[in-house]
């Protein structure tokens, strides 16, 4: 559950990169601003990809180290 909790804090996170260039930060979420800005596909595609890569790999490593841990997952008890 403490890892659900994580996971989801990150992709929160990751989610408020395009919002949070609005209020004048230097990220990768800038890019985003700016190819919203002068309709620049192309760097409006890398920057997104660049997110959802981010967000993938966020997401996957946890679960191995969880999986590789045998610790067991499902169970509420």
């Amino acid at each position: 559950m403490i890892m659900l909790g994580v996971n989801q804090t990150i992709m929160a996170a990751l989610s408020m990169l395009a919002i949070a260039a609005l209020v004048g930060t230097r990220d990768l979420g800038q890019q985003v601003y700016i190819a919203l800005g002068k309709a620049d596909a192309g760097l409006g595609i890398v920057a997104a990809l660049s997110i959802a890569s981010l967000a993938i790999l966020a997401d996957r490593l946890p679960q191995d180290g969880i999986r590789d841990s045998g610790i067991e997952t499902g169970s509420l008890c």
